[in-house]
């Protein structure tokens, strides 16, 4: 750990990189065959982000466009949009993620700690549980973790080529996550810090430009979209009605799972015993600002993943100074984690959770729900089904995307509330109009006068608690 007090050259071991490559590659062959096996569907968030992604475009309404993307890419290559494909890139990335992860931890600290960090990556629960579904943290991390190399290394030997890598590949992230820009008060930390951190002003003007240049397009769109996704983010940072202590120790008590409880408290001593250097100072802001969002508002566990790129080699560095044994406990229960995680997604009703429902309560129950609305949809002679809630409206999207019949959100008027409040009701739909709600419907949609009761749907897992109902909308 001395050379993790501050920054020093360096030079990535090529033979521990090469071992870590092909065992992340190994990992993800496996992750792709359990993923081929998975007993879940669709996430609401995931059913969006493939919504969005049969529409090419530089930006959405919650989220930059690089999920999009991904998704229109593994689809496109499967020639399917079941949820294997639509989730196909994930343990892919997870793993380049991994490569990425252990030669900053090479290149900062030595190969050795490399190729640990790289397979304490591989093996982190949080990891575990995100190579099973696709998030904006997934299409981040990878060149996030890069972004940061290239930085370290042109900080260490000004060069204007590895400054613009850097750049550019800032960009790339925060085309996934807007999260990603941490990194730039991260490195203005540093530098103010620490002499090892400054870097030459050309430099620092290179990847500016080049990350302003990849992020460009996805701000005009913004811009012409009413700032939609610009404000969405600073919706979720919400509104502080005083000070959550309870909300800021479920969000470090979440950190302990999602990183494993021995990787969190060696990142944690880590940063206690020598707060210098460029892996701490990558690591502890993203960390004490999202706590002190947490503090103020609340703060779900993975705002913090941008945190974990530079904090797991620290992390795995002082787990070697710990000794063999904390290696192996650590590494233990990350490896637990991640075979029991896929292994409970195989049969994911059977596995038990709160208030009598499924653990995997959420992603279950969507392509059912679907196909008892279409067939209502054909018995009534139905073209549109209009929705007011998320979780509907994804489940239906996703469930009818091969149907003739149209799902919209219904048109309530006001601010957008997700991305189906973006795209235009489809106008003059073939025969009758369904209305799908979940819960107390409420008044029906304005531009209908009333709305005829059909029989309910049956309940599903993803629906919670609440009732789902079906109408025909009369004028």
């Amino acid at each position: 750990m001395q050379r993790s007090a501050t920054f020093a050259p360096a030079d990535a071991a090529p033979a521990p990189l090469a071992l870590l490559a092909a065992v992340a590659a190994g990992v993800a062959a496996l992750r792709l065959a359990l993923l081929a096996l998975n007993g879940t569907e669709l996430f609401v968030d995931e059913a969006q982000y493939w919504a969005w992604s049969r529409e090419p475009a530089w930006g959405y309404f919650s989220k930059p466009p690089l999920i999009a993307w991904t998704i229109g890419a593994t689809t496109a290559l499967g020639g399917a949009a079941d949820p294997f494909w639509v989730r196909a890139a994930s343990p892919v990335l997870q793993s380049l993620a991994a490569v990425a992860v252990g030669a900053l931890g090479a290149h900062v600290l030595g190969g050795r700690v490399g190729l640990l960090a790289g397979l304490a990556w591989l093996t982190m629960p949080g990891v575990a549980f995100g190579a099973q579904l696709i998030s904006t943290d997934t299409v981040m991390l990878a060149p996030l973790a890069l972004a940061i190399l290239f930085w370290v290394r042109a900080v260490e030997r000004p060069s204007a080529a590895t400054a613009l890598a850097a750049g550019a590949f800032l960009g790339v992230a925060a085309l996934g996550k807007y999260a990603a820009l941490y990194a730039v008060l991260c490195a203005l930390l540093w530098a103010a810090a620490e002499r090892a951190g400054r870097p030459r002003v050309r430099d620092a003007a290179i990847a500016l430009g080049a990350a302003a240049a990849a992020l460009a397009p996805n701000l005009i769109w913004n811009f012409a979209h009413s700032g939609a996704t610009l404000a969405h983010t600073l919706d979720n940072a919400g509104v502080s009605t005083g000070l959550r202590p309870l909300a800021l120790l479920e969000f470090l008590g979440a950190q302990f799972g999602v990183m494993g409880p021995l990787l969190f408290a060696a990142w944690l001593s880590a940063v206690w015993r020598a707060p210098r250097g460029p892996l701490v100072w990558f690591s502890a802001p993203i960390m004490a600002l999202v706590a002190l969002q947490a503090l103020r508002a609340g703060a779900n566990a993975n705002w913090a993943a941008a945190a974990f790129v530079a904090a797991t080699p620290l992390a795995a560095a002082e787990l070697a100074r710990w000794g063999r044994r904390a290696l192996a406990a650590s590494f233990a229960f990350g490896t637990a984690a991640s075979v029991l995680l896929p292994l409970a997604a195989l049969a994911p009703e059977a596995i038990p959770g709160p208030k009598g429902r499924p653990a995997f309560a959420r992603v279950l129950g969507q392509s059912a729900y679907a196909e008892e609305v279409a067939a209502v949809a054909r018995a009534e002679g139905a073209g549109l089904i209009l929705a007011d809630n998320r979780a509907l409206l994804a489940a239906l999207t996703h469930g009818l995307r091969d149907s003739p019949v149209a799902v919209a959100a219904a048109p309530r008027g006001g601010p957008p509330r997700h991305g189906w409040d973006l795209a235009e009701t489809p106008p003059d739909a073939q025969g009758a109009t369904l209305w799908a709600t979940l819960g107390d419907p409420g008044a029906p949609p304005p531009g209908w006068a009333a709305a005829v009761a059909l029989p309910p749907p049956a309940p599903r897992p993803f629906m919670g608690a609440r009732e789902p109902a079906l109408h025909r909308l009369e004028r």
